[in-house]
């Protein structure tokens, strides 16, 4: 009896402190439209940080950091990961943040030649629900639209405005 007890205390006392988790898995992916009609074979930005905004501790976590290469026009018709968590709190994040960044970003133009690419902003946030629920999976899925964030400017430059929306999100 008295094993029995002590462990009912200490499992009031690991739940009272937090010692017991409730997550569940999340992966953001990011989809595209064709860039096609700008002449742009391929455009590669570069991610250097994924968030989410956690509503209830008022605070953006990291959810993917470092740099990573996304090539978006393959991505027309498809979604690719942007980030992968194994292990986060259940709840609902109502925010996504992208942070690019210039440096390894590009545009392959359809005849084969590459250019740099500004992007403006560098950080964009995007309203999107993900719930997260213990012991499951959830998928977000954005959509970066290229024909309305990609232009080819009077001078040859390309810049990046990006525009990003939510399309889809399931629990699996």
């Amino acid at each position: 009896m008295r094993k029995l007890i002590l462990c009912l205390i200490g499992l009031l006392a690991a739940s009272a402190f937090g010692c017991v988790t409730h997550e569940g898995q999340l992966t953001i992916l990011m989809t595209s439209g064709s860039a096609s009609t700008l002449g742009a074979q391929q455009v590669n930005v570069e991610i250097t940080s994924v968030d989410l905004w956690d509503a209830e501790n008022n605070s953006w976590i990291t959810v993917a950091g470092g740099s990573q290469i996304h090539e978006l026009v393959g991505l027309a018709g498809r979604a690719g990961p942007i980030a992968l968590v194994n292990s986060i709190e259940r709840g609902n994040y109502t925010r996504v943040r992208i942070t690019f960044s210039q440096g390894n970003s590009s545009v392959v133009t359809t005849a084969g030649r590459r250019d740099s690419l500004r992007i403006d902003p560098l950080a964009v946030t995007v309203q999107a629900i993900a719930a997260v629920v213990e012991n499951q999976a959830t998928n977000v899925v954005l959509e970066l639209d290229l024909n309305a964030s990609l232009s080819l400017r009077g001078n040859g430059n390309w810049v990046l405005r990006p525009v990003v929306r939510q399309v889809a999100a399931s629990a699996r």
